[in-house]
């Protein structure tokens, strides 16, 4: 067995930090450029595509999970289909149902110039902080619904 490094000997967090920095403004995405990624248990993809004009735009969704059907659970759909109903387009957030009954968050937003792999992801982030707020909504509606049925003990 070897002994472990001496803290001398370790690389420096802040280089380390700093390197992946460059690394990621280095980057330069080929288009068409797709990725898939999670935020808070949510699988996310995105998509980077360039309008006709130059500029480039990150359209993102997002599943943040199926709509139970009424005899899994009458409370709980109805509570998601009624947060549904009062919700509307709001700017570059949208959430919505898909045609297999799954809650989608989709949107877009503008990249900055030069595209290089840290614009992306800072569109991407400013996209998931713009969101949240609906994220957290629908996620206390479910986490609400299974409280209720752990107390019920209808959930293991």
């Amino acid at each position: 067995m070897t002994p472990p490094a001496a803290v001398s000997e370790l690389p420096d967090f802040a280089n380390l930090l700093g390197e992946s920095r460059r690394r990621l403004a280095e980057i330069e995405p080929k288009l068409p450029c797709r990725f898939k990624f999670r935020w808070h248990g949510l699988a996310f993809g995105g998509e980077v595509e360039q309008a006709p004009g130059g500029a480039f735009t990150l359209r993102l969704g997002g599943d943040l999970g199926a709509v139970p059907y009424t005899s899994e659970n009458r409370e709980l759909r109805d509570a998601l289909l009624d947060f549904l109903k009062r919700l509307s387009d709001t700017g570059s957030v949208r959430i919505g149902l898909d045609d297999r009954n799954v809650i989608r968050l989709l949107g877009s937003t503008g990249i900055e110039v030069p595209l290089t792999g840290q614009a992306v992801f800072t569109a991407a982030t400013r996209f998931l902080l713009d969101s949240k707020p609906y994220l957290l909504i629908a996620t206390e509606i479910a986490r609400r619904d299974k409280r209720a049925r752990i107390a019920g003990g209808t959930l293991n």
